[in-house]
């Protein structure tokens, strides 16, 4: 008999994910200018350099267009980074903000979803053999995992501090498709 289950787990997120960036019509120079002013307030902040990584990196021509004529006017560059910091430490950015499990919490989560699922999975296959057979044992066991991380649940604005952002919890569901044997 084969039944398929759910089971889902919740925590509040451990781990925040800031996005920081620059962009700047004098392209390259003034780019990496501008990061490395910001590499080094992140670093002063106490945040390690292993947990600032580039997020994204691009240089564009900028044209004017007169008469039907295409002028280079210039470049614009824009060079974004990610920074990894605890869930408190939010509030000390001014941009995009993501909470999110660590890499620890998602496993311990993933883990105890399972397991939750395949508790649900052997429940109704104990359900559906009541009547005449009973469950010997699983002949095939398949999963899937999902991971549902939401965005700030709700952010305050303290006059004279940084904004407190308050994370929603983090959920897991695991599906899992079960074949068991029965007698």
């Amino acid at each position: 008999m084969s039944v398929s289950a759910t089971g889902t787990a919740n925590a509040e997120a451990d781990l925040t994910v800031v996005s920081l960036g620059v962009e700047v019509t004098a392209a390259r120079a003034g780019v990496a200018r501008n990061v490395c002013r910001i590499r080094t307030g992140v670093a002063d902040a106490g945040v390690s350099e292993a947990n600032v990584t580039t997020a994204g990196f691009g240089i564009a021509p900028i044209y004017d267009f007169d008469d039907g004529e295409r002028r280079l006017r210039g470049h614009r560059g824009a060079h974004s980074l990610a920074v990894e910091a605890e869930p408190g430490r939010a509030g000390e950015t001014v941009d995009g903000v993501r909470f999110t499990p660590s890499d620890a919490l998602r496993a311990e989560l993933r883990a105890t979803a399972l397991d939750r699922a395949m508790t649900a999975a052997r429940g109704a296959a104990d359900g559906i053999a009541a009547a005449d057979l009973s469950v010997t044992g699983v002949s095939h066991a398949a999963a899937g995992t999902e991971f549902e991380v939401f965005p700030v649940a709700r952010f305050e604005d303290v006059t004279g501090a940084e904004t407190v952002f308050q994370p929603a919890p983090v959920t897991v569901t695991a599906t899992v498709d079960v074949t068991y044997a029965a007698a």
